[in-house]
């Protein structure tokens, strides 16, 4: 199944709702929250309540492409977005964060964290 909740404004409180919904999904392969001003703190939610939901499989694939609002600090790049990718609980086969604006900062903290885990994630494909 797929979700499609692009160009919907997404704020935390509704994150927090859409990571107890993906906590409970059976059937969710394909998520696109492109265009929706996800802050990280709502992707933490996505991203934790994918990694935790048994039924999801493997080969998850989400889009939070066109979300400037990703851009953070370091410290909250790495904690919120780094850390679950590295865990092995994390689903993630393919991760869009096209027009993120994530900044050098955010792209040199992102692959410096992903290159140098000695647990590598499930990440097939990164945009």
């Amino acid at each position: 199944m797929q979700l499609n909740l692009s160009e919907n404004e997404i704020d935390d409180a509704k994150g927090e709702l859409l990571g107890a919904l993906l906590g409970s999904s059976t059937t969710l392969l394909n998520l696109n929250l492109s265009s929706t001003k996800l802050s990280l703190a709502s992707l933490a939610h996505v991203l934790k309540a994918v990694g935790t939901n048994k039924e999801i499989p493997n080969s998850f694939i989400l889009n939070v492409s066109e979300n400037p609002s990703l851009s953070s600090k370091k410290e909250d790049l790495t904690d919120l977005l780094v850390k679950p990718l590295l865990l092995r609980r994390t689903k993630l086969h393919s991760l869009n964060l096209d027009g993120a604006e994530l900044g050098d900062e955010g792209m040199q903290t992102l692959f410096s964290g992903l290159v140098q885990s000695d647990q590598k994630p499930l990440l097939k494909e990164l945009r």
